[in-house]
């Protein structure tokens, strides 16, 4: 496998995590022992998962290119 897929692949185990920890909490969410409402709870996550995919989404596309350079260069 090459270097770049595994940059790929890690953003989307962690979007897969993200996923998963949103439906456990959907199970675990009660209106009455929480002020905020669940959408809250999703955007939260969504940004606590959501920046470090999206890194290691923007690496892989980094590598990628820099890997099409080389090879366009002779390098």
């Amino acid at each position: 496998m090459k270097r770049w897929n595994l940059w790929y692949l890690a953003s989307g185990i962690v979007q897969v995590v993200c996923v998963v920890h949103i439906l456990l909490e959907w199970q675990r969410y009660s209106e009455t022992l929480n002020s905020a409402p669940f959408s809250v709870t999703i955007l939260v996550n969504a940004v606590y998962f959501g920046i470090p995919a999206a890194i290691f989404f923007l690496i892989g596309l980094y590598l990628e290119k820099r890997k099409d350079d080389s090879h366009e260069n002779g390098c």
